[in-house]
C-alpha cells in the first residue's frame, strides 16, 4: 500500500495526470507487443493488479470526502485505458 504526502497545485496535478495517463497507455501497448498483441489472462491479471494497487493508495492530509471524487475519476481513467487496449487488440481490429 502506497502512502503519499506532498503539496501539489491544480495545474501540476492536471499535467501530471495527463503525463502519467499517456505513460500508462504506452506501457500497456508495449506489454501487448510482448504478448503478440493478443488479449488474454495476462491483461486481466494486470488490470486487476493495477486497480488493486490504485485502490490501496493512501493520501495524508486529504479528507475522504475530498478524495473520493478524484479517486473514482483516476480509477475510471485506468479502466478506460485497459478497455481501449482490449478494443484495439480485439480480433478483426
Amino acid at each position: 500500500m502506497a502512502t503519499y504526502s506532498y503539496p501539489i497545485d491544480q495545474p501540476t496535478l492536471a499535467f501530471s495526470t495527463v503525463m502519467l495517463s499517456t505513460a500508462l497507455y504506452a506501457t500497456l501497448e508495449a506489454l501487448a507487443e510482448v504478448h503478440q498483441n493478443q488479449p488474454g489472462a495476462w491483461l486481466d491479471e494486470l488490470e486487476s493488479a493495477a486497480l488493486s494497487g490504485a485502490k490501496g493508495t493512501i493520501t495524508e492530509g486529504i479528507s475522504e470526502e475530498i478524495e473520493a471524487r478524484p479517486a473514482r475519476s483516476a480509477l475510471s481513467i485506468v479502466e478506460k485505458h485497459f478497455e481501449r487496449l482490449r478494443n484495439q487488440l480485439a480480433p478483426g481490429k
